[in-house]
């Protein structure tokens, strides 16, 4: 659990109202003044999405109330939560700084099943709502689950091009994502240099990419 002396202090560190938390957060404002002032605790379900959201943003909370700013190089997500922070934690980047986003090896069904129907359509309308960003994203030929059609564009590669571990640049970050039957792993480097190399490599691909039929 996380404090409501935590939750205005990380906040002030993001520069947050209580509407723009609430909003990301999926709870009403009102809740999250009561949170704050002592009011009620909240559930454990909501202090726990609150938290997730403030680690995706790039929050970490310590002992005594202490809260910083993470500064870890290599981060790994694991499972359903972890995934879904990690594409929430996507978003809160490139809603700040923009610019554009390289995904390969996709296989949107597996993206789907892992965000879930509820957070995959709030997902979605988040990302469509902004207007700073260019996102491509390459699937294997033949395949038309365009899912993320409305802020992005497709292109298909050869099979024998494909491979089935995803990956995302953005910023300055590369993020590997490792699929199993039972579990999600997602790898994230924080380093310029490593993200613009897989960049070159990615628009290399799309460069030489087939526009879908």
């Amino acid at each position: 659990m996380i404090s409501r002396d935590q939750i205005r202090a990380a906040r002030a560190l993001l520069d947050w109202s209580q509407p723009q938390l609430a909003e990301r957060a999926g709870v009403s404002t009102d809740l999250i003044s009561k949170i704050e002032n002592g009011v009620t605790d909240g559930s454990l379900k909501t202090i726990t999405r609150i938290r997730s959201v403030f680690e995706s943003a790039g929050i970490e909370f310590l002992e005594n109330d202490g809260i910083k700013r993470q500064v870890n190089l290599v981060k790994t997500y694991t499972g359903q939560e972890g995934f879904i922070n990690f594409m929430w934690g996507v978003y809160e980047k490139v809603k700040t700084e923009g610019g554009l986003i390289c995904v390969s090896n996709v296989d949107e069904s597996l993206f789907s099943k892992w965000m879930g129907d509820d957070e995959e359509k709030k997902y979605d309308a988040f990302m469509s709502d902004l207007d700073n960003i260019e996102m491509h994203i390459l699937v294997q030929e033949g395949d038309d689950n365009f899912s993320a059609s409305g802020y992005a564009k497709y292109k298909w590669i050869e099979k024998k091009s494909f491979h089935n571990v995803p990956f995302y640049v953005y910023s300055n970050r590369l993020a590997l994502i490792l699929f199993g039957e039972d579990n999600i792993r997602v790898v994230e480097i924080q380093n310029e240099d490593v993200a613009q190399a897989y960049k070159i490599n990615f628009e290399y691909l799309w460069n030489r990419a087939k526009v879908p039929c």
